[in-house]
């Protein structure tokens, strides 16, 4: 019986550093990529990243857009093999305007977008979260989900010949 691949669900400051090809990032999200690939894991995100990632840093301070970076984006985003994305519907909408009330209680905020990413890794069982937001890191382990919320990782450095 073939297992189900587990999800790791990445935020879209993730993806945007994974785009920036941040120096202090990238190598971890390479990382996490190949492991992926090899272990036939998924990266999960909402359809809303698409929207918040529409440009990388250089393109805003320079004011000028790179056909590049776009490219770059529309192949991470067709990569099925690698990523699937969870439509925002009824449910997750409701979970997500749930989660922020109960934040205002913890005497916190949430974002709706942030507040929708959350609903969506938990409604779409993820088995941890991805950020580089530490405000998020306090929402995890049964605080409001009970999914984990991490910064990205290599589990295990890879070892040269490991991954074809």
């Amino acid at each position: 019986m073939a297992s189900k691949p587990s999800f790791i669900y990445w935020d879209s400051n993730v993806f945007l550093h994974y785009f920036e090809a941040t120096p202090q990032y990238i190598v971890t999200l390479d990382g996490i990529i190949e492991q992926l690939r090899h272990t036939q894991g998924k990266l999960l995100t909402s359809t809303i990243a698409r929207v918040e990632v529409a440009f990388v840093q250089d393109e805003r301070t320079q004011k000028k857009l790179d056909p590049a970076i776009e490219q770059k984006m529309d192949a991470m985003w067709a990569d099925y093999s690698l990523i699937e994305f969870v439509e925002l519907n009824d449910l997750i909408a409701k979970n997500a305007r749930t989660l922020m009330r109960q934040a205002i209680l913890r005497k916190n905020s949430l974002r709706p977008f942030d507040a929708i990413h959350l609903a969506s890794a938990d409604w779409a069982k993820a088995v941890e979260i991805h950020t580089y937001e530490p405000k998020w890191l306090k929402f995890g382990n049964g605080a409001l989900i009970n999914c984990p919320i991490k910064e990205p990782y290599v589990a295990a450095p890879p070892l040269p010949g490991i991954y074809p």
